[in-house]
């Protein structure tokens, strides 16, 4: 929920407006799949605090990195959320584009850019080489009945290092790491494909994730009579529909303006183009995973589209003859944030495990392509059939 507070203050930098940054971070308080997954013991609410609080680096070092002080502490703050990210998952890496990023936008002011690389990289290292050797200085016990007899394809350099004890000496320290990077090739060569044929596969085509697709039953239950309660990795349809559709129109402004004779330039251009283009290769390298992946890898895009949005919102000055003057867009948002409070309420049951009868259940199923199934239901896949045993 720490998450909440970053995006309002990113907001608030793009409106400078306190309502307007409000009534977006309904996008993120009130979608359904991000409270049932970080509610759990995984990894994506970690990932999505310290990558929000990359963003929001970024953003303050665009505003105020004229001011030194700003400038030193947007830097180590940027480097240690990019170090936190990736010591939690390596989806994060597509963060690294905030560093160039930043770099281009001040390009020829060698002594900021050095100061910003110096402070960022000093917070990156501490961060990582910190987490990365407590974490080899803690692990003194080799369990023989895990794989490869507990060592996990070890290198013989690091079996010897475990059996001198020397895990703690710094000068372990680069081969430990060499072997832990090694061991993510290894981990990704041994997870299945996407197989859409098999009766339990919660797996999804990346390229149906930002409309929600597939959604994945976490479990279920019969509390009484007939009705069942389910708790659903399911979106919110306004928060994941609406920011793609908005995704899209960015995008048709963001090329417009250099393809239309426009009276006005894009005041945040830059900006949205970074982001853009952040949004675009999260998909081009998803593309080019071959294991299996889920609805919620989808998470870190989704949080790049809702900054893509906003920016593009704060862009928007009229829609042809129709002036958008600050009480109108506020009109627009204020229906806006009532949809996505509305569809959180009416997918409410599956995200706090309430119970629901069949009846009730499918009225929730807008979309074939998500896959929900109720108990006892006839469920029909439009994707593929899976295979009987």
């Amino acid at each position: 929920w720490w998450t909440a507070p970053l995006f309002f203050l990113i907001f608030l930098l793009i409106f400078r407006n306190a309502i307007f940054a409000t009534l977006f971070s309904f996008l993120y308080i009130f979608d359904n799949a991000m409270i049932v997954h970080t509610r759990g013991a995984m990894l994506e609410g970690t990932l999505l605090f310290f990558s929000v609080l990359m963003i929001l680096s970024y953003f303050i070092l665009r505003e105020k990195y004229v001011r030194k002080k700003w400038l030193i502490g947007g830097s180590l703050l940027l480097g240690a959320s990019f170090g936190a990210v990736m010591t939690t998952k390596l989806l994060g890496l597509l963060l690294i584009v905030l560093i160039p990023a930043f770099l281009y936008s001040i390009w020829g002011k060698w002594r900021t850019m050095l100061t910003f690389s110096g402070c960022a990289l000093l917070a990156f290292l501490v961060v990582y080489v910190g987490v990365w050797q407590t974490h080899f200085a803690l692990g003194r016990i080799v369990v023989k009945d895990l794989p490869d007899n507990g060592y996990y394809q070890a290198s013989d350099g690091f079996k010897t290092i475990l059996t001198t004890g020397s895990q703690r000496s710094v000068t372990s320290f680069p081969r430990m790491m060499k072997d832990s990077w090694s061991f993510v090739s290894h981990y990704n060569a041994g997870t299945p494909k996407l197989n859409l044929c098999k009766a339990d596969e919660n797996g999804s085509p990346f390229y149906f994730w930002p409309l929600g697709a597939r959604t994945i039953n976490y479990r279920w239950e019969t509390p009484e009579g007939k009705q069942y309660r389910y708790l659903y990795l399911q979106s919110n349809p306004v928060v994941w529909i609406g920011t793609l559709i908005g995704i899209l129109l960015a995008f048709v402004v963001y090329i417009g303006s250099f393809l239309l004779p426009v009276k006005q330039k894009l005041g945040r251009g830059y900006d949205l183009a970074v982001y853009l283009l952040l949004y675009t290769g999260f998909f081009v390298g998803i593309s080019r995973i071959t294991r299996v992946l889920y609805l919620y890898h989808y998470f870190l895009a989704l949080i790049i589209g809702f900054v893509i949005i906003a920016l593009f919102f704060a862009e928007l000055k009229q829609i042809g003859r129709f002036v958008l003057t600050e009480s109108r867009k506020l009109t627009i948002l204020l229906a806006f944030a009532a949809c996505i409070f509305l569809a959180f309420q009416f997918f409410r049951p599956l995200t706090y495990y309430q119970p629901l009868t069949n009846e009730q259940f499918e009225r929730r199923t807008w979309l074939h392509l998500w896959n929900l199934e109720c108990v006892g239901c006839k469920n029909e896949s439009y994707l593929a059939t899976p295979l009987k045993n």
